[in-house]
């Protein structure tokens, strides 16, 4: 976590399967389900409402992934 003088910044980092790069633009599209996860359980909802709620109080929810090495998602929350 970091805390700058305007904006929390947090990271989520995992060193799972990470997200094909065909699917990376659909990761926060309610019920999407990276082709490489369909055998994981799961809804595909999850990203979709926490990027709507971030968004709601002038947030932000960005990621970066690669296919075996993983993904990291960063949340970046106004302090006013």
């Amino acid at each position: 976590m970091e805390i700058g003088e305007e904006f929390v910044v947090i990271k989520v980092i995992d060193e799972g399967i990470g997200i094909r790069e065909e699917d990376q633009k659909h990761i926060f599209d309610r019920y999407f389900r990276a082709e490489n996860a369909l055998v994981t359980q799961g809804t595909g909802i999850g990203l979709n409402i926490s990027k709507q709620h971030l968004e709601n109080l002038g947030a932000s929810l960005e990621f970066s992934s690669k296919i075996n090495v993983g993904s990291t998602f960063v949340l970046r929350i106004p302090k006013t």
